[in-house]
């Protein structure tokens, strides 16, 4: 009997540990701000469209459709990197080379993200994502917007954290980026390092039907943060927004 009671009060324990880590973080502030930030993106989406050019020199890509910078230009208005930190109440970064503009040049160094600000981030996404009428209201703009770009980087969690040979290549090629030459040495350096790294599988994902383009790009993503030590972090965020805007999709990976 005195094992049983142990028993029950051990599980007792974790249950309530469990409950406290969930909401550790909540913020009634931060939720409001999350919550209006997105809606007025959604509602101004066309005069932002009108009023940002995605072909500026500021962004450094030629296909600003597809990856992170055509679509942080576009998003910046209401989450740029001071407003969501502000948001947060954390600095997104521990150090690298970004400030407010994410710098697109650097090739001796990246941004290592601040843990603690995943941390706030997911658990306050959790208890917007609970409002079934802000949900409703964003899945138009998620499935048009965002759904196949998460999908690549759920995809490419897989192949890429963790990953420690390309991990030790990449930190290689940031030190001595002429090793890593590609074309006859026209292209050299830690991106196309993962370019080259994961081209096998960006080709299989345009096969089906995903952007080659990011399927060359987001596997470098999880080799960044397992490197800073926040792709677990990270991935949590990722699945819990696959749960709640593209759950069929997540159930059949699961």
């Amino acid at each position: 009997m005195k094992l049983k009671t142990s028993i029950i009060c051990l599980i007792l324990v974790v249950v309530a540990a469990c409950s406290v880590q969930q909401s550790l973080y909540k913020n009634e502030t931060t939720i409001k701000e999350l919550r209006q930030n997105a809606s007025a993106t959604v509602t101004n989406w066309e005069s932002i469209l009108a009023s940002v050019n995605l072909y500026d020199e500021e962004y450094k890509t030629g296909i600003p459709e597809s990856g992170i910078r055509g679509r942080y230009a576009l998003y910046k208005k209401y989450f740029s990197i001071s407003i969501i930190e502000k948001v947060v109440g954390e600095s997104i970064y521990l150090k690298g080379p970004h400030s407010d503009r994410l710098d697109y040049d650097s090739q001796t160094s990246f941004g290592h993200y601040n843990p603690l600000f995943v941390k706030k981030l997911g658990d306050n996404l959790m208890f917007l994502f609970k409002n079934e009428t802000f949900v409703k209201n964003m899945q138009a703009h998620y499935d048009q917007k965002l759904k196949q770009y998460l999908r690549v980087y759920y995809l490419s969690y897989k192949v890429a954290a963790n990953n420690q040979e390309i991990m030790d290549g990449y930190k290689d090629a940031i030190v001595n980026a002429k090793k890593y030459e590609y074309m006859d040495g026209r292209i050299k350096g830690p991106s196309f390092y993962l370019q080259e790294s994961f081209r096998d599988f960006a080709e299989s994902l345009e096969k089906d039907g995903y952007d080659v383009y990011e399927g060359f790009t987001c596997p470098g993503f999880w080799i960044r943060r397992s490197i800073d030590g926040t792709a677990d972090e990270f991935y949590e965020v990722l699945k819990l927004t696959l749960q709640t805007f593209d759950s069929a999709f997540i159930n059949a990976q699961e």
